[in-house]
């Protein structure tokens, strides 16, 4: 039987694993893992032991929702978690997949306090000038995290994320529905591309990435968070090159992804670990290089009073502010790097 179930192709099976959905969509665990912690996945079912399947008919189900673009009301976890249940953020739409992206409305671009002005040919030739790395380094030791780590208590932290986003969270893709007048978008490859294919095209986006980064934090110290996702309200280790993206990370505080949701074989959780680092261009490019190649998504990265957040993902990144005004001055900085939808997206 085991001889018969490896030769039969996916589509005849009745019930898909993880690893079997993962390989027809051609995605990473981590992101199958994101999408249902955020309810935009297909519904699953839980074995006895433990392990989770995915009915044929509704991954075709969700599939035909998600080429006909659907969107569907879906609402945003309490916060904050156990203290204050009664805090609800509800009733805001979330993207089930998001449709296509627009195009940049242009190609000229300001490369911020460097003074450079290229077009997309010579983005490669600025991120090399700034001293960008654009090829991943293989050794972690190069980040500059501090001795022992951060010495501000978890609790000391939830409470300085609450001062700053009350209704939201310390989840990266609530931020921008709940803070909107505070919220940037900036596209990380020309032509809203999603995915760098080159050489070329990860050093565009690394230097994007770290050029927005250095404007924030430039010789800041910063919180590095990111994220992982389970079943269980337990923390599970980090595993594979997360230690080496993200040396000196601790478990922070673990978020019911849906309060409302009361099936159990439906109830997610979200883990986030947090860290402390000096920032300095180029010392997250591990990271922020698995982030492009969606290996791995929920990063932020934060002053250390949360007031400024910088949110990278596949495609781009979400850049929150203090104020309006922050946002529209760094958006007049890089206009070559916004979105021309009316609403930023």
């Amino acid at each position: 039987m085991a001889t018969l179930r490896a030769v039969l192709p996916l589509s005849s099976r009745q019930y898909l694993t993880v690893d079997s959905l993962c390989t027809e969509l051609g995605i990473a665990r981590s992101t199958f893992y994101e999408w249902r912690a955020k309810g935009r996945g297909p519904r699953c079912v839980r074995l006895p032991n433990g392990q989770i399947r995915v009915r044929r008919a509704e991954f075709e189900r969700w599939m035909r929702g998600c080429w006909r673009h659907c969107r569907r009301p879906n609402a945003l976890p309490s916060w904050p978690p156990r203290w204050d249940a009664a805090r609800r953020v509800s009733g805001l739409a979330r993207r089930l997949l998001g449709g296509a992206q627009p195009r940049l409305a242009a190609e000229q671009v300001v490369h911020g306090d460097h003074g450079l002005s290229v077009d997309v040919r010579g983005e490669q030739h600025a991120a090399q000038r700034v001293g960008v790395a654009t090829d991943c380094p293989a050794e972690p030791q190069r980040l500059a995290f501090l001795p022992g780590g951060d010495c501000v208590s978890d609790d000391e932290l939830s409470l300085l994320w609450r001062q700053q986003w009350p209704t939201c969270p310390p989840l990266a893709h609530t931020l921008k529905y709940a803070y909107r007048d505070r919220w940037v978008r900036f596209y990380s490859l020309p032509y809203s591309k999603r995915y760098p294919d080159s050489d070329a095209e990860y050093g565009i986006a690394l230097h994007r990435y770290n050029t927005i980064l250095n404007e924030l934090f430039r010789g800041q110290d910063v919180r590095v968070i990111t994220t992982n996702w389970s079943c269980e309200p337990e923390p599970p280790g980090l595993a594979g090159r997360h230690p080496c993206w993200q040396a000196g990370a601790h478990h922070w505080i673990s978020v019911r992804t849906d309060e409302d949701e009361t099936d159990p074989d439906f109830i997610t959780y979200t883990h986030l670990y947090v860290s402390r680092m000096l920032w300095r261009p180029g010392s997250l490019d591990d990271l922020l290089r698995a982030v492009a190649d969606d290996v791995t998504s929920g990063v932020l990265i934060s002053s250390l009073s949360f007031d400024r957040v910088h949110h990278p993902y596949d495609g781009g990144a979400d850049v929150l502010l203090p104020t309006t005004s922050e946002c529209d001055a760094i958006k007049r900085r890089h206009t070559g790097w916004l979105s021309d939808h009316p609403l930023g997206d």
